[in-house]
């Protein structure tokens, strides 16, 4: 049974890991993914695993795994620090080849004595990267997968007394940004029904209905 590993930051997820991601459980019986996640990071972890998660759904092969250890990385491959990482991966996870797109994977292989196949290295695929998208999301929205999309749209909410204009206002800056808008759905159940209580109302406001 071939075992095999992707890492990485995912920081955010984009078209580039899940191709990543493909070709590896293509090669494999078993894939680890390994999210890895430091606190100096502005993408929480649990939305990031969140996203994986979503990815995850369309394979049989894939286990995600969670990692907060304090082990120092670089956007450059880098021999001694790679050493570290496969030192600390030999002690979590059982694997026989890893897959990525950088110059470690073949510092990880030899020091484990494990098989690295290699994916898009030259990135003349899709040339894109987490740095690039935190820059400017909106730029390579089309990077993105639809689920990772609505963490950074911008969110608005106009808040106020009854009959002020709100619902109004909302409709005018969603056309003239070109944008969409919620309409006031409290009081749309509520003329609907008399059973609403405070805390449907709260439900609704925080999207706990589907």
């Amino acid at each position: 049974m071939k075992k095999g590993l992707v890492l990485g930051k995912f920081y955010p997820l984009h078209l580039g890991h899940l191709g990543l991601i493909d070709f590896a459980s293509k090669r494999c019986d078993k894939l680890y993914v390994l999210l890895c996640v430091n606190e100096k990071e502005d993408i929480s972890g649990t939305a990031r695993l969140w996203w994986l998660s979503k990815l995850a759904e369309k394979y049989t092969n894939v286990e995600l795994k969670f990692t907060d250890v304090d082990l120092p990385s670089t956007s450059v491959s880098d021999c001694d620090i790679s050493k570290l990482w496969a030192e600390y991966l030999k002690t979590i996870l059982d694997f026989d080849i890893i897959f990525t797109s950088e110059k470690y994977g073949d510092y990880v292989a030899e020091i484990l004595g494990i098989e690295h196949i290699p994916y898009n290295v030259n990135r003349d695929m899709l040339p894109i990267s987490g740095t690039l998208i935190r820059e400017n999301p909106f730029k390579y929205w089309d990077h993105l997968p639809e689920y990772v999309k609505p963490y950074f749209v911008k969110k608005i909410a106009i808040v106020g007394t009854e009959s002020t204009g709100k619902s109004t206002l909302a409709q005018n800056l969603a056309k003239h940004f070109d944008t969409n808008f919620v309409p006031e759905w409290g009081r749309i159940v509520v003329n609907k029904t008399d059973e609403c209580t405070y805390r449907n109302l709260l439900d609704i406001a925080c999207k706990r209905y589907k």
